[in-house]
């Protein structure tokens, strides 16, 4: 039997204007069975169980029509019937996720971060940590260059111990503000990155040279200490802790640190680096010219390959070992 389309839909609306919903969706659900693919027909439905205050069968059909329209590669139709789902029940984490999904499928980065973030929210007041850092990976994803966003997943990596992935996003985030020229924040993430990953020797000297900067000889001192008991022959180290104490204002001490580098460069035949430290020491003490240039004085810029070597480093080392524990202790 052919049924009227135009009459049932009559029908119906006249029900609705009397708010007579459930005789309005019998009427359409002779639509749906007359035609199953009467998504419009679904939907109306839909949107009547919502106004009967029906919420959770309004979901379940509004649901159904958003993964019809997905199957039919419509990404804006499921997204906008998803949005649907949301004004009933904007708690539901599943459907954030759903159309943070859809939008950056669509290219629209903007509108995945906000479902991404209103799921990242839902998780955290649920206590779900593993969706969370799913959501906030997904984040990072999207948004790459984004510091905040890996700062926090970082954070949220090592709030479970996971401290591999901490301290990958870390230093994603100190990659990013290092370029970026972002001094303090970028001292502040270093602080933390080195807590998760204290023997990080290039990091440690890379703080230890801008606490110089700053006037603060103390925390650089701090920092170069674990990269000395890691390498007492790192030149950069032992250079760094040169101008450490002359920031101290620890000349003799400074000048110990700089002949144990200058040794170390002879030793390794990199008499260019040689001659640069001399220069550095006789800058601090032209008093000891003698001890490190030939008798006849010939001028350091002259003589790059008569430099008289230094005293062998073995016991300079352990006055430099020395040197350090004392600062330690006061």
């Amino acid at each position: 039997m052919t049924i009227s389309k135009d009459r049932i839909v009559a029908a119906a609306e006249k029900y609705i204007r009397r708010e007579q919903y459930d005789k309005a969706i019998q009427e359409y659900e002779r639509l749906v069975v007359a035609d199953p693919e009467d998504v419009k027909s679904r939907l109306t439905i839909g949107y009547l169980h919502a106004r009967k205050g029906n919420r959770g069968e309004a979901t379940r059909i509004y649901l159904e029509v958003a993964g019809h329209y997905e199957n039919a590669g419509s990404p804006q139709k499921t997204a906008a019937v998803l949005k649907q789902v949301l004004c009933l029940r904007p708690r539901y984490l599943d459907v954030h996720l759903k159309l943070a999904d859809l939008y950056k499928g669509m290219n629209q980065p903007s509108e995945s971060r906000t479902h991404l973030e209103g799921a990242y929210k839902l998780a955290t007041e649920e206590q779900r940590t593993t969706e969370g850092l799913r959501i906030l990976e997904a984040m990072v994803e999207l948004d790459p260059g984004n510091v905040a966003l890996s700062i926090r997943l970082g954070e949220a990596y090592a709030h479970v111990n996971r401290v591999e992935e901490a301290v990958d996003a870390l230093t994603q985030a100190t990659d990013l503000l290092r370029m970026a020229e972002w001094v303090d924040d970028f001292m502040r993430v270093a602080e933390r990155l080195l807590f998760l990953q204290p023997d990080n020797p290039e990091l440690s000297r890379e703080l230890a040279s801008l606490y110089l900067r700053r006037g603060d000889p103390k925390s650089a001192l701090q920092k170069l200490q674990r990269c000395y008991e890691a390498d007492d022959t790192d030149t950069e180290t032992l250079s760094l802790l040169a101008d450490t104490f002359l920031a101290f204002g620890q000349q003799d001490k400074a000048i110990t640190i700089l002949k144990v580098l200058a040794a170390f460069h002879e030793e390794r035949n990199e008499i260019e680096y040689r001659d640069e430290v001399h220069r550095r020491i006789l800058y601090i003490d032209p008093a000891l010219r003698d001890e490190i240039l030939p008798r006849d004085h010939t001028p350091l810029d002259s003589i790059a390959g008569e430099v008289v070597a230094l005293t062998p480093p073995v016991p300079l080392t352990a006055a430099v070992t020395q040197i350090l524990e004392i600062e330690l202790v006061l």
